[in-house]
């Protein structure tokens, strides 16, 4: 793993693809302790938690994505006219505009592998509010990828 300050940001690279909110959190810290300035600094136009994003006029149903830990990991927003926007986890709650050069993962992935590991069927219909209607509705197992 290496860690590198710049001006504004800590940078963390694990090799193992640990996220930054994991390896703080295994030492006992949080963003709030190594850059007490992150709130104010990425509190701005591109960075919002997902309360001040649900808070917005045109957004119609946030769709929130979990990796394989059920951490958080992305959303996708949709908004009036069927416009899809994406958002990336940076930690501590706060979300940013894009991908942030991550991959993106398969809509309800900690329950995507519980099923996988049951060996049993998982549906694959063509975006998330489909999955969410065959779960709420007839309790099957689905996933959908984002974008």
């Amino acid at each position: 793993m290496t860690v590198t300050k710049t001006e504004d940001n800590v940078i963390f690279h694990c090799f193992a693809n640990c996220r930054p909110e994991e390896i703080l959190r295994s030492v006992g810290l949080d963003w709030k302790d190594i850059l007490p300035e992150r709130e104010k600094k990425t509190n701005g136009k591109t960075s919002y938690t997902l309360e001040q994003i649900s808070n917005w006029p045109t957004v119609e149903v946030i769709y929130q994505y979990h990796d394989k830990k059920n951490l958080p990991y992305m959303l996708v927003v949709r908004k009036e006219g069927k416009d899809f926007l994406q958002y990336f986890y940076q930690g501590d709650g706060f979300y940013k505009a894009g991908l942030g050069g991550q991959q993106t993962v398969p809509y309800k992935l900690p329950e995507l592998l519980k099923v996988i590991e049951k060996e049993e069927f998982v549906f694959i219909p063509e975006g998330e509010k489909d999955c969410n209607n065959l779960f709420n509705k007839f309790g099957l197992t689905a996933t959908t990828n984002s974008g």
